[in-house]
């Protein structure tokens, strides 16, 4: 009868002790948002993101200005081209011929 009522009393203990750790285990258990652990990673994650989205469109920002400036310097010289092609026209004309023309251009 010993034997029996002991091993109830440590059932009881044991019981006792479990229904104590599930106490403490819920009451340290907090909700995901609460734990600053967790709004640390959030923070985290999305800094990253949000740089990473600026980086790109800045990088695309900085290729179409790119492609702008050579587009103009490309303009540029083709509207140069008819200029160049007359003066290397009039550079291989004899010096009358130069005159004439010259003369025929201003007036």
């Amino acid at each position: 009868m010993d034997h029996e009522i002991d091993t109830k009393a440590e059932l009881l203990l044991i019981t006792t002790d479990i229904e104590n750790l599930k106490e403490k285990v819920n009451r340290n258990e907090r909700s995901w948002y609460l734990q600053p652990a967790v709004i640390v990673a959030i923070a985290a994650v999305m800094v990253s993101i949000i740089t990473t989205t600026l980086s790109f469109y800045q990088t695309r920002s900085q290729h179409i200005q790119d492609y702008r400036r050579e587009l103009r310097s490309v303009i540029e010289r083709l509207s140069e081209l008819p200029i160049r092609s007359k003066e290397i026209e009039l550079s291989n004309l004899p010096m009358v011929q130069k005159t004439l023309i010259a003369n025929t251009l201003g007036a």
